[in-house]
């Protein structure tokens, strides 16, 4: 079954579309999950909130990309128990917001807006190596080493390029008017 067809089977309201996006996707989901979460049975339950979510969600939303809706759902539960866990103790993943913090701030709106726009052209702008690493590492909250390996960069090669990345996202949010 293609994404357009899972999309029709959720505007149809089949639960075969649950489990399709299960199959499909499920396991990377959960992967990316775990990566935030540094915890499977979180992240496992992350997954299924997610698919609870997209259920109640498509109809009306008809996504583009079904894997990319299901992952930025699941990225957004997972920081939000993430948020929730990390109130009274820092985690790897603060310390990776900490570091986007310095470039886009702390407005938790960032990401529905327009300095989302502004991030997405960046990247294009970027080597794909570049891309890859800035993604893994802060969209997947993957940490720099593995990130690295992914990108085909040592650790070291790979926190100085992610530095000057964030130089440059701040200088090209700063000429879109962005304040930073």
């Amino acid at each position: 079954m293609t994404d357009l067809q899972i999309i029709e089977s959720f505007w149809a309201r089949s639960e075969t579309a649950i489990a399709e996006v299960q199959n499909r996707y499920g396991s990377a989901g959960e992967a990316v999950a775990q990566n935030l979460l540094q915890n499977s049975a979180d992240a496992e339950e992350c997954v299924n909130d997610a698919l609870l979510r997209l259920w109640n969600s498509i109809p009306p939303e008809r996504p583009v990309s079904l894997w990319a809706y299901f992952v930025k759902v699941i990225r957004n539960l997972a920081l939000d128990r993430l948020r929730k866990q990390s109130a009274a103790k820092r985690s790897g993943l603060t310390l990776v917001l900490e570091e986007l913090e310095e470039v886009i701030g702390t407005d938790e709106g960032w990401q529905e807006g327009q300095v989302l726009a502004i991030i997405e052209a960046f990247l294009r702008e970027e080597e794909p190596e570049n891309r890859i690493l800035f993604l893994r590492r802060y969209w997947r909250g993957e940490p720099v080493a593995a990130a690295a390996r992914a990108a085909g960069l040592s650790t070291a090669a790979a926190k100085m390029r992610l530095s000057r990345m964030r130089g440059r996202l701040r200088e090209t949010l700063k000429k879109e008017g962005i304040n930073v």
